[in-house]
């Protein structure tokens, strides 16, 4: 009685905080994922040894139901961290070989921050998830301005194994008390169209191994094969994809720049392309309860939508490139990009495609 008592006192913490306790085989698909799955032994000759009574595996629900404050712990919590690790990102740094080390060319090791010292808002960009928009258009969703009024561009280094917390406080505005969002799409999507762009990138090929290129794109069987190629030497071969590639890391690396002294986690909210609207109503939600006297010019009773333009969202720039119309039920793609991109469904809660867990 006491064990059972216990066991629903989890459940009902776990659904009041955007958790959920999953049955074993959800457990371990997610888990397979970073190398923990769960295995009971059986006994010799007997019935399935009990195991220990221990807390229950906890999992996100998948990105329709988990909430951006909840999206932005989970890329804070252990099974995360460790997804990044293994994703490995200096050997992503690798396949990049920027030419020269000129403000563009860096982009494979720092990111793009749009940060605005009145509100304390920082929005780190993520390339190929409407980034276009949600930079150049951050002061007219924020209502700060027209385009880009009042937030300023910066470059913060990505997060590595020795440099994990931010220690030079000239390279940036934001500190402990900014309020930090990201917004992110399901990983198969956003790898898609990071492979498209840079694919179509011809001038800034770094290296002559890059034969996907050479592959022809008139059907949709020689579309889907040439983005197979792609995937493939991305995995395997030492490939130089040019300074561009950096749109093809993990989404996961790519918005995961240092943190700040004092933060308990680097972003407060994190948002999802797929609900944009809903998403980005609770981030600024979110932001308006941080107080830190920031003057806003909008209420809680009255958020802003957000501002249309001719280009995004929902179009984008690859969506009519000809070699973009790619079988995405191709068993061998999911299963390349769930391994390549297994990070991004561990770190935002989306849940894996059939294919990938069995």
């Amino acid at each position: 009685m006491v064990v059972l008592l216990a066991l629903f006192i989890l459940v009902v913490q776990a659904l009041a905080t955007d958790w959920v306790i999953a049955d074993d085989a959800a457990a371990a698909r997610v888990l397979l994922q970073i190398g923990a799955q769960r295995k009971f032994q059986r006994a010799a000759g007997g019935e399935a040894e009990e195991p220990a009574l221990e807390k229950p595996e906890l999992v996100f629900r998948p990105h329709q139901d988990l909430k951006p404050i909840g999206r932005a712990q989970l890329f804070a919590g252990s099974q995360c961290r460790a997804a990044i690790r293994d994703a490995n990102l200096s050997r992503w740094q690798k396949k990049t070989s920027p030419p020269e080390e000129t403000y563009k060319e860096e982009l494979y090791r720092r990111q793009q921050c749009y940060e605005n010292e009145e509100i304390k808002v920082m929005y780190v960009r993520n390339q190929k998830v409407a980034s276009t928009y949600l930079a150049e258009d951050v002061g007219a969703i924020w209502k700060t301005g027209d385009a880009r009024a009042g937030f300023e561009m910066v470059l913060e280094s990505y997060e590595t194994s020795d440099a994990r917390v931010h220690r030079d406080k000239s390279a940036t505005l934001a500190s402990a008390d900014w309020f930090i969002y990201t917004i992110v799409e399901n990983p198969l999507d956003a790898a898609l169209k990071a492979y498209v762009e840079v694919s179509r990138r011809d001038d800034l090929v770094t290296d002559s191994t890059n034969y996907y290129r050479s592959m022809p794109c008139k059907t949709q069987e020689q579309r889907t094969a040439r983005a197979v190629r792609y995937f493939e030497d991305v995995k395997n071969s030492s490939a130089h994809y040019g300074f561009e590639f950096f749109h093809s890391y993990p989404q996961a690396l790519k918005v995961n720049v240092r943190s700040y002294d004092g933060r308990e986690r680097l972003f407060d909210t994190i948002g999802t392309l797929e609900n944009l609207d809903d998403d980005f109503g609770r981030i600024m939600k979110a932001a308006l309860k941080t107080g830190g006297g920031r003057a806003f010019n909008f209420t809680a009773d009255a958020i802003p939508e957000l501002p249309r333009v001719s280009y995004l969202p929902p179009k984008g720039h690859v969506e009519d490139d000809r070699c973009s119309d790619i079988d995405t039920d191709s068993a061998e793609l999911v299963l390349l990009l769930c391994d390549l991109y297994r990070a991004d469904f561990v770190c935002f809660g989306y849940e894996l495609p059939k294919l990938c867990q069995q």
